[in-house]
């Protein structure tokens, strides 16, 4: 009897457990947010501002999205994560924060929209491929911070 009793409770409490962690994350506006993390957007707007507050797009976050053409990044962002925008096809202008430091690891892989990127004067790094196959891409504008 002990046992079952203890087995019971020891599944009660993986059952809160999880479901504590599933609740951390809200959707708002086709936005899936985890604290302070954009994980994914589900809307259909084709102009979006990604909401203050926001500090990081994670990995993956837009990821084929087709129906985007304009992303505002506010400056509360700090990081983009890889893949972030990777195969946006539609995508055709971002105005990036400017506490941005690093675009990442194909960060807007396939995005064929986009025609022309200026960069926020704080930026250091452009990770590797992170605008390969935008083959619309015809002006890039790094500023004197570029690095790498």
């Amino acid at each position: 009897m002990k046992k079952i009793y203890a087995l019971a409770v020891m599944c009660l409490l993986s059952i809160l457990l999880c479901s504590q962690g599933a609740a951390a994350k809200e959707e708002k506006d086709g936005f899936v947010i985890d604290g302070k993390v954009l994980v994914e957007y589900n809307g259909s707007k084709k102009s979006i501002q990604i909401p203050s507050g926001i500090t990081k797009i994670g990995d993956n976050a837009f990821y084929k999205n087709n129906t985007i053409t304009s992303v505002t990044i506010p400056d509360s962002v700090k990081e983009i994560g890889q893949e972030a925008f990777a195969d946006c096809e539609k995508l055709k202008t971002v105005k990036f924060s400017k506490n941005i430091k690093e675009i990442p690891y194909r960060a807007f892989y396939g995005c064929y929209g986009l025609k022309n990127i200026t960069f926020p004067s704080g930026i250091k790094t452009i990770g590797e491929g992170a605008f390969e196959n935008c083959s619309s891409l015809s002006g890039i504008t790094l500023p004197k911070s570029v690095t790498k």
